[in-house]
C-alpha cells in the first residue's frame, strides 16, 4: 500500500472539495469551507454524509484538527498528481481552422469534449450579479444579465440539453461557465481589451449514472457534486503523467487532445508570449496556479502565425520575422547573455535609480538597451515598474494622467512610489 502523505494546513489552504483526514485515519471531502472562520464541513468519503455530532449536528472543524492527503498516483484524481489546464486566445481565422478540425459537436453520447466553441474576448466577463467562480457551485451567473452564459446558451444545441439531462435526471442540468469565467477573473478587465481575439473554450457535459456508480471515494465526489453541467471550460485540461518532466508538457497534450491543436516552441516559449502581450498592450498573466497543484497557461496565437494540417491535426508555427519565411525563429534570451543569476549580482549598475520591492531586480536588454523588470520570486517580467505593496496605477478619467495611489495610506503621487 502506497504511503499517504499528510500536510499540516493552513485554513487558507483548505477549500471546497479538498480531500483531508479527520479524526485520525478518517478520510473525508470538504462540502463548505468558511476560510476566515476556520470552519470546515467534512463529508465522510464513503458514505458522502457530512459528519455531525450526537446530536445530529454538522460538526465544524478547524484546520488544525485536518490533514490534507494526497493519494498514490495509481488511485488519485487528475489533481493529487498535479493537473494543467490551457487557454488559447486566437483570432476569428484561428477559431474557423481549430472548430473546422473539430467538427461538429456531438448530441447523442457523452464524450470527453462535446463541442468547441469560440467565445469573443470582449464579451468574456460576468456582471456584478453574478457569484465568484467556485467549482462546488452548480450555478453562479445571472441568467438574464450575464453575457457570457447567453453566449454559450446560444452556442449550445438545445439537443446537448437533453442529453446531458438524460444524463443527469436526478437533478436540474443547465448551463454553466465554469474554468472559463475562472481563466477571466484571473486575467481581469485586460481580457475584454482583446477586440476581435476569441478564447477557445471546451464544452463539457455531466458524468452519467452508471459512470458514477463504478467510481469511489474523491472521483465519486467530483463526477457526481463537482463536473455536474454543461460546463464552458478551458481548451484544454489533462493530469499530469509520469512519463512528462513538467506540467506544460501536460499542458501541450492536453490542447492536443482535446481540440487537435499543436504549437511550435516558439509560441509556447514565455518570451514569445510575453513579447505579444507587449504588442496588444494588455496585461495578461502567462500563467496562474488553481490551488497548489494545477497549473493554467494562457497562450495567445500572434495573428500572423501559419498552419499546417496533419494527421494528429492542426500545428501552428510563428512566422520567422527575419526573412518572412515559416520556420522556428532563433529568440533573444530576455536576459542577453546574462542569466538571472549573474544579473542579481550586477545590480550596482541601477544603484542611481529608485528602490525596487523586494524579490525584483532590473534587467537591460543586450539588443535594445531597454530596462525591464524580472521578478525573482515568480520568475516572470515586466515591463512596468513594481510597486510596493499597497499601490496601484492609475489613471484621472478628466485628465488621463497617471498617477499612484495607496488606498490603505489615502495617498496619491504623481511620482513612482519607492517607499
Amino acid at each position: 500500500m502506497a504511503k499517504r502523505q499528510r500536510t499540516a494546513p493552513a485554513p487558507e489552504d483548505i477549500v471546497k472539495g479538498s480531500l483531508v483526514f479527520y479524526n485520525g485515519d478518517k478520510r473525508g471531502v470538504v462540502r463548505d469551507a468558511f476560510a476566515p472562520l476556520d470552519q470546515f464541513w467534512i463529508a465522510d468519503e464513503q458514505t458522502n454524509e457530512l459528519i455531525r455530532d450526537a446530536d445530529g449536528e454538522i460538526i465544524a472543524f478547524s484546520a488544525s484538527k485536518l490533514l490534507i492527503a494526497t493519494e498514490d498516483k495509481q488511485t488519485a484524481n487528475s489533481n493529487a498528481a498535479g493537473c494543467a489546464r490551457v487557454l488559447l486566445i486566437g483570432n476569428e481565422n484561428h477559431m474557423l481552422q481549430i472548430l473546422q478540425e473539430f467538427g461538429a459537436p456531438d448530441a447523442v453520447e457523452r464524450r470527453d469534449i462535446q463541442q468547441l466553441l469560440a467565445v469573443p474576448c470582449s464579451s468574456v466577463g460576468c456582471t456584478s450579479t453574478c457569484a465568484r467562480f467556485d467549482p462546488c457551485k452548480r450555478s453562479m451567473c445571472n441568467r438574464e444579465e450575464c453575457q457570457l452564459h447567453q453566449l454559450a446558451s446560444d452556442g449550445i444545441e438545445e439537443a446537448m440539453l437533453e442529453l446531458a439531462r438524460r444524463l443527469r435526471p436526478d437533478i436540474y442540468v443547465d448551463i454553466r461557465p465554469f474554468h472559463l469565467k475562472q481563466a477571466a477573473e484571473q486575467i481581469g478587465p485586460d481580457m475584454n481589451q482583446l477586440e476581435g481575439w476569441y478564447c477557445l473554450s471546451a464544452v463539457t457535459l455531466p458524468f452519467g449514472k452508471g459512470d458514477i456508480v463504478t467510481a469511489s471515494g474523491w472521483e465519486k465526489y467530483w463526477m457526481e457534486e463537482v463536473r455536474c453541467q454543461i460546463d464552458l471550460g478551458v481548451s484544454g485540461e489533462a493530469a499530469r503523467e509520469d512519463t512528462e518532466t513538467s506540467l506544460e508538457a501536460s499542458a501541450r497534450r492536453a490542447l492536443a487532445e482535446s481540440c487537435r491543436v499543436g504549437l511550435s516552441d516558439g509560441l509556447w516559449s514565455d518570451e514569445e508570449q510575453f513579447r505579444l502581450r507587449r504588442q496588444l498592450g494588455v496585461d495578461v498573466p502567462l500563467k496562474f496556479w488553481d490551488g497548489p497543484e494545477t497549473k493554467v497557461f494562457i497562450i495567445l496565437l500572434p495573428e500572423d502565425a501559419v498552419s499546417f494540417k496533419g494527421p494528429a491535426g492542426i500545428l501552428f508555427k510563428e512566422k520567422n520575422k527575419i526573412n518572412g519565411t515559416v520556420g522556428k525563429p532563433t529568440i533573444t534570451s530576455l536576459t542577453g547573455d546574462s542569466n538571472i543569476g549573474q544579473w542579481k549580482d550586477m545590480q550596482d549598475q541601477f544603484k542611481d535609480l529608485p528602490n525596487l520591492p523586494e524579490g525584483w531586480i532590473r534587467i537591460r536588454s543586450r539588443k535594445s538597451n531597454e530596462i525591464y523588470y524580472w521578478d525573482t520570486r515568480n520568475n516572470k517580467p515586466s515591463y512596468e515598474i513594481p510597486l510596493p505593496p499597497g499601490w496601484t496605477k492609475q489613471k484621472s478619467k478628466s485628465t488621463g494622467k497617471v498617477y499612484y495611489f495607496n488606498a490603505k495610506k489615502r495617498k496619491s503621487s504623481f511620482e513612482v512610489p519607492t517607499e
